[in-house]
């Protein structure tokens, strides 16, 4: 009898309505476009997602989705991120697929705090969507910026103490970047002429503290070798390189201890001691070089 009673209640609340109101038009739901393409959940949530990448990584990949895995299809996308990022304007769906990755590119993990912003050309969005036809993210920095410190190969810029740019990691292991060690100004300082290949100037030479909670003394490693900005006798291929001695050879191992922190001068002084070589041909053996971190000794005083 209850629910009788219940159902007669709302019927007759409805006609009495009806008597009273005009009915109102009822659209009929719109039907999703074909494409219904969307960024998949775990890409875009309310907040944007931050994304954190090794100092080594050049690029981050993630991925579209669509509501109908039929047929092949390409998709816009508009991209509105930071300049640093190299974004695909379009990404591909092949025949039954349902995802599509899609890599964001950047030439070396940024000094400072970035962000991605992408969204689906509407054409392709999904009504629908378990997603969302926009996706914004940040992109973690790795790296503080100390501020300038100075330079000083004294084989390659031996004319030069060079004031540079020093990032230091933000997590482990303790690594130093120094921004600009090499540039034309100052080989040609030194008369390398025509030995001098812009394109092997590094944008930065990464060091390591091998050991920086150790008592006794700190080293200073790298990884294999950096490039000088020079070819031997001008020869395209015969680059001239800056090896951690063990990378070159076990018997230049030992050799290695002679890179560490001048902690008897400065906690912020580093010697470094690479082997100077070309692959194949030879090299000019070990050879001297100084980084003054910022804030530490400067180098004109004590050089």
């Amino acid at each position: 009898m209850k629910k009788y009673i219940s159902l007669f209640f709302i019927a007759f609340s409805l006609i009495l309505t009806g008597c009273l109101e005009e009915q109102p038009t009822r659209e009929p739901s719109p039907t999703d476009i074909p494409s219904g393409v969307y960024f998949l959940p775990t890409n875009a949530t309310v907040n944007p997602i931050e994304y954190t990448v090794d100092a080594e990584d050049t690029e981050f990949t993630y991925y579209l989705g669509r509501t109908s895995s039929a047929g092949s299809l390409t998709v816009n996308i508009i991209n509105k991120s930071d300049p640093v990022f190299n974004v695909p304007a379009s990404i591909t769906f092949k025949d039954g697929e349902i995802t599509a990755p899609f890599t964001i590119k950047f030439s070396s993990v940024p000094a400072t705090n970035t962000s991605v912003n992408l969204e689906v050309e509407p054409a392709y969005v999904a009504l629908y969507g378990a997603g969302s036809c926009k996706f914004s993210g940040a992109l973690n920095c790795l790296w503080e910026k100390l501020g300038k410190g100075q330079w000083y190969d004294s084989w390659t810029q031996a004319q030069t103490i060079q004031e540079v740019e020093v990032l230091k990691s933000k997590i482990p292991p303790l690594r130093y970047r120094v921004l600009s060690p090499y540039t034309v100004d100052a080989l040609n300082a030194d008369e390398w002429e025509n030995w001098i290949d812009p394109s092997l100037i590094p944008a930065y030479i990464e060091l390591f503290v091998a050991n920086p909670n150790s008592a006794g003394k700190q080293y200073i490693t790298w990884d294999k070798f950096w490039t000088l900005g020079l070819n031997y006798q001008g020869t395209k291929g015969n680059v001239i390189k800056a090896y951690l001695p063990s990378a070159l050879s076990s018997s230049q191992a030992a050799n290695d201890a002679l890179s560490f922190v001048y902690s008897d001068i400065s906690d912020k002084l580093f010697r470094l001691v690479p082997y100077i070589y070309i692959d194949g041909l030879g090299g000019f053996g070990l050879k001297q070089m100084f980084l003054s971190l910022p804030g530490g000794p400067n180098l004109y005083d004590i050089l």
